[in-house]
Formats: structure tokens, C-alpha cells, sequence
């Protein structure tokens, strides 16, 4: 991770976009993202906001990156993950042996070209942030989805959501 935050500071003088793709989201890349998004919010007196973005950045990039470790695992157990047998297969072992070969699957995803890319860019009094894999869901994913936002309609709150919602089938999240 390149640590010379001239280019960082060069972007948010400049109002440019500043990108950074990443193949893996360890603690490392978290503290990168966390110190830049501090200095974006800094420019835009938006600072009171730093956990409440953290949060949800580090929420929606460890889906991006769980999403990723999914299909290189699909790929080396050379199954579909769009055709649903093969998908109930595979997730039969995910989460064990995709968390317990990490290492592993960080090197196979950039093998496959599997990344996580964060975009930000600084407006007037904003800022636009943007956090994207390379991969689309696969229907079954999109269908869990869908379920699990049908469900959070009737909870009051969103501890109580968190709560019985936790789907730990691909790890946290």
C-alpha cells in the first residue's frame, strides 16, 4: 500500500476521484481507507461522521470482499456458483475452508482478477464514495438478499434486525 498521501491530498485539492483497487481487506487496508476518508471529511467539515462512515464502508467492503473469496473458492472447487446444486454444495464448506485458507484465497483472487474498488472524490460540501467488486450477484444471492430487506420491514429498530438476521453461512455480514 503506497503510504505518500500527496497523491490523496492532490485529489481532494483538485476535486479529482481518487481510486484504489485492493484484493484483499485486512486490517492494513481498513486503516488505509479509515485515514483516507478522515482526511475527505476533514475538507468537507463532515468529520462528526468519520465512525458512522467507517462502519458502513468497512460493512459494504468485507460483502465485496466475502463475495470475492466466493467465487475464487467456487473457481478451485471447480463448481458453478450460478447453477444452484452447485451452489448449495459449495456452501456447504465455505465458510471453513475459505476462512481457514485465507492466505490462500487472497493470492487466488488476484489470480482471478477479483478485486474490491474504492472510489471517493470530493464535492463542495460533500462527498461521493463509492465501494464496488467486479462480480454480479448470481440469482440466489440477489434472492437472499431481497428476503432478508422484506424481513427488516417489520423491525423496530436495527439492533433487532442485526440480531435476527445474522447470516453467518459466508462468515460475518
Amino acid at each position: 500500500m503506497d503510504k505518500n498521501n500527496s497523491h490523496i491530498t492532490y485529489a481532494i485539492d483538485n476535486s479529482k476521484r481518487l481510486t484504489l483497487t485492493i484484493y484483499k481487506y485486512l486490517a492494513e487496508e481498513r486503516n488505509y481507507i479509515d485515514e483516507i476518508v478522515e482526511m475527505y471529511l476533514k475538507q468537507t467539515d463532515l468529520e462528526h461522521l468519520t465512525s458512522q462512515l467507517t462502519y458502513c464502508i468497512h460493512e459494504l467492503a468485507g460483502n465485496a470482499c466475502r463475495a470475492n473469496t466466493k467465487r475464487s473458492y467456487f473457481k478451485d472447487k471447480q463448481l458453478n456458483i450460478e447453477d444452484s446444486e452447485h451452489y448449495n454444495k459449495g456452501m456447504e464448506n465455505f465458510k471453513d475452508e475459505a476462512f481457514s485458507n485465507m492466505d490462500k484465497y487472497h493470492e487466488t483472487k488476484k489470480e482471478h482478477g477479483l478485486y474490491i474498488k474504492f472510489q471517493i472524490k470530493k464535492n463542495d460540501k460533500s462527498i461521493d464514495l463509492s465501494i464496488l467488486n467486479n462480480v454480479p450477484l448470481t440469482e440466489i444471492e440477489e434472492n437472499r438478499i431481497k428476503e432478508k430487506f422484506e424481513l427488516v420491514k417489520g423491525f423496530d429498530n436495527v439492533a433487532e434486525a442485526f440480531t435476527l438476521l445474522a447470516d453467518s453461512s459466508e462468515g460475518q455480514g
